[in-house]
């Protein structure tokens, strides 16, 4: 046994806190060193209320690790010459030529990968509630084409998952193949990584089921957006995985990149991965030392390698957030990306220089990102060879700022609610449209389940059968649905949006006419709330099929 595969069997308390002080069920941890694997460590159970363990082979969604498998097979379609890094996507994408600003006419695929576009993030088309999907595969580039741009084209970092999904339907495009069939061919039958799939888990044992964690602690099976191939989402985030699939890919990964940066050529013997040059060179600056590349994140120590973990994002952020240091000072350039979304967290940390990997996945969001901070103090001993002692006092931090997170949010928004509407429900009712005319919310009156309120309003979702929203009296032509932790992430399965415009939908009209337009604010990154303008019927509405049931208007 090695000194440092020593050092980390020591955290092994450590690890252990951290978990317990986010909630979350399971962990599993994974450490590649000089290329090969120094230490693998498993805690919790895979389902909650009965004693079975994870193992290297459990199978947990990986969120955005994903990316780094999409940015990856665009690149083997380029080294192909099927795909070119830098031809405007619309010659691959005929649907998006209707968008005619900078983004339409120019972006290609390395803008794409690299997050650069400026693109909003408008997670909200793709799904809210109960795993429904919530756009049709075939109107995906058409809304693509529509969402707003928040910064400028090339020159500013946008974390938006319409970038990636844009390059799924490209890889879809060019092959004839879904994205998951493209990298199974090309990546994961080579590698040997047959606990890995684009599909559904269904047919799988051995996996570990997605939870929430209401304020008392307690767990919630949680319902979860099959990602696959099917929706557009694959190249998204719709890998799961394995702790031992994951470290043969960055394995392999990191191997090729070592390779190629030493011989200057673009492939390497015997190995799939290509063009690992573009793949971790930084495109464009996100904070402070942190750049993005393609589907990875570069930080050059010291700097803040949980950028893009919750515990930064929502819980601490960046000023309290820890500062790695790479040993005596010097820089030291680490590869990172984090995945979040409803019932699962997951880090990887990669370092070509010794050949490094730490990979640390979980099943739920639970009170902190675990998978940030064990990961970090992994790093932190093999880069320096001593543990950071902070990390659980800042994990407690990060749990009490989540706890509080939805009173604070349900105060805040209180503390203006006069409760009184100008009109009766029954004039806010119809069908709402957004500019691309495939999007619908429909407000319907509904009892109010606040007493003395005169009646509240249903906004219904796509028509879908679940995702709705039921709406109370907020002030004058604004109504509201009150935060509640344990009915939106532990009951319907959303993502936490904590943001006080998300809880609010305004209704307007013109001088005093009947009501004409519905405002959101759903989207965190755009300055203003999305329009919604009433009408019968969007210009390209289907009726479209929800699985077996229709949805009509």
């Amino acid at each position: 046994m090695s000194d440092l595969t020593k050092q980390l069997q020591e955290q092994d308390g450590v690890f252990r806190e951290l978990l317990a002080i986010s909630n979350c069920p399971s962990m599993s941890v994974g450490v590649l060193h000089n290329g090969e694997i120094i230490h693998t460590a498993h805690y919790g159970t895979r389902e909650v209320g009965k004693k079975l363990p994870p193992n290297d082979d459990t199978i947990y969604r990986t969120a955005s690790l994903t990316k780094s498998l999409t940015a990856c097979a665009t690149a083997a379609l380029v080294y192909d010459g099927i795909l070119d890094w830098d031809i405007p996507i619309r010659n691959y994408l005929p649907d998006f030529r209707e968008r005619q600003d900078d983004i339409g006419l120019n972006a290609t695929v390395r803008d794409l990968l690299c997050n650069r576009t400026g693109l909003a993030t408008g997670d909200y088309y793709w799904g809210q509630q109960y795993g429904e999907f919530l756009l049709p595969h075939d109107e995906l580039v058409h809304m693509a084409a529509h969402i707003p741009a928040v910064r400028p084209f090339r020159k500013r970092f946008v974390y938006s998952t319409w970038n990636y999904s844009l390059v799924t339907e490209i890889v879809e495009a060019v092959t004839g193949m879904t994205l998951g069939q493209f990298i199974g061919k090309r990546f994961l039958g080579p590698l040997g990584m047959d606990r890995t799939t684009f599909s559904d888990t269904h047919r799988y044992d051995n996996v570990a089921l997605g939870y929430a964690v209401d304020a008392d602690g307690s767990y919630h099976h949680v319902p979860l957006q099959q990602m696959n191939d099917e929706i557009g989402l694959a190249g998204v985030c719709g890998v799961k995985s394995s702790l031992k699939d994951l470290i043969i890919w960055y394995k392999g990964l990191l191997s090729a990149q070592q390779d190629q940066a030493t011989s200057g050529l673009p492939n390497s013997p015997t190995s799939p991965f290509v063009h690992t040059k573009d793949i971790f060179y930084p495109h464009v600056k996100v904070l402070g030392s942190t750049s993005y590349c393609m589907g990875l994140y570069k930080t050059t120590l010291p700097g803040l390698l949980g950028l893009s973990s919750l515990n930064t994002i929502s819980w601490l952020g960046s000023k309290k957030s820890p500062i790695v240091e790479a040993a005596s000072g010097r820089p030291l350039d680490v590869w990172h990306h984090t995945g979040s979304m409803p019932a699962c967290l997951a880090t990887a940390f990669l370092i070509p220089e010794t050949q490094t990997a730490v990979v640390v996945l979980t099943n739920a969001i639970g009170f902190m990102d675990p998978t940030d901070f064990v990961a970090q103090q992994i790093l932190a001993i093999v880069i320096n060879g001593k543990a950071n002692r902070s990390l659980v006092d800042l994990a407690k931090v990060a749990r009490a700022s989540n706890i509080a997170e939805y009173p604070t949010l349900h105060a805040k928004l209180l503390h203006a609610r006069t409760g009184k509407s100008n009109r009766p429900p029954s004039s806010y009712e119809g069908h709402y449209w957004n500019a691309a005319g495939n999007f619908c919310l429909t407000i319907s009156a509904h009892p109010s389940s606040s007493p003395g309120m005169g009646g509240g309003l249903r906004m219904a979702v796509q028509a879908v059968p679940l995702t709705s929203y039921n709406l109370e009296p907020y002030d004058a032509d604004t109504w509201w649905w009150p935060p509640n932790r344990k009915l939106e992430l532990c009951e319907k399965g959303m993502h936490a949006y904590k943001q006080a415009g998300c809880h609010l939908v305004t209704f307007s009209s013109s001088d005093g006419e009947p009501v004409d337009r519905l405002l959101w604010h759903h989207d965190p990154t755009t300055a203003e709330p999305e329009v919604f303008k009433r009408g019968k019927e969007g210009p390209r509405w289907k009726g479209y099929v929800r699985g077996s049931k229709e949805a009509r208007l």
